[in-house]
């Protein structure tokens, strides 16, 4: 990493140039006009709908590629939050849903794990070991879709209506990718939090054992 540092420049020149040489020809196609009209073909109040719509859509599958990881790992699941929207378990171990317009302060949603008592360290590396797969598969499965999703339609839908709905879904994928990285005195992302519970002992008592 050091020695890339050195030639930083070099590379960003490269890869300037590399970027220029293959979108040229798509210039002079008509591609990049091609995709900016498949925008007009969508009414500004159904985008606005369809904006909405993705924004909770990613942040149900952000929240599921957590829910499902604790659940390959062998971990229960209590709740599952996405804006105002509670999934639970009731008294009779089974899963219901709930509006709350309060849970909007949030800011997005949750999932809370039941990790289960705690006795010895075995029961402590499993639960660990879990919340570190959480926290690590969620936000990589919300990249890699949001931009597999993108270069799917750039290449085989181009012409269609659905271009602005990748767009969309890959600026709400880079804001959350970049919101996983961020770490203050309120809120602590999914890439931060990983790597803290990876190798900080006293964070992970903190998060595994309350």
């Amino acid at each position: 990493m050091k020695y890339l540092k050195k030639y930083k420049f070099l590379i960003f020149l490269l890869i300037c140039f590399i970027l220029g040489f293959v979108t040229m020809p798509l210039f002079h196609n008509g591609y990049i006009r091609t995709l900016l009209n498949t925008f007009s073909l969508v009414k500004w109040y159904w985008q606005v709908l369809i904006i909405i719509g993705i924004l909770f859509l990613t942040i149900f599958l952000h929240e599921l590629a957590h829910f499902l990881t604790f659940v390959f790992m062998g971990i229960k699941n209590e709740v599952m939050i996405v804006f105002m929207f509670l999934f639970y378990k009731d008294k009779d171990n089974k899963w219901r849903i709930k509006i709350n317009p309060q849970l909007l302060l949030l800011g997005g949603g949750l999932v809370w794990p039941n990790l289960g008592p705690i006795n010895n360290d075995e029961d402590f590396k499993k639960a660990r070991k879990a919340m570190q797969t959480s926290l690590l598969v969620a936000p990589l499965f919300t990249l890699i879709s949001g931009v597999l999703f993108l270069l799917i339609c750039l290449i085989f839908f181009y012409k269609t209506f659905l271009v602005p709905i990748s767009f969309y879904m890959f600026l709400f994928t880079m804001f959350y990718t970049y919101t996983s990285t961020l770490e203050s005195s309120q809120i602590i992302g999914d890439f931060k939090a990983y790597k803290k519970i990876k190798n900080d002992d006293d964070f992970s008592n903190l998060i595994i054992l309350q």
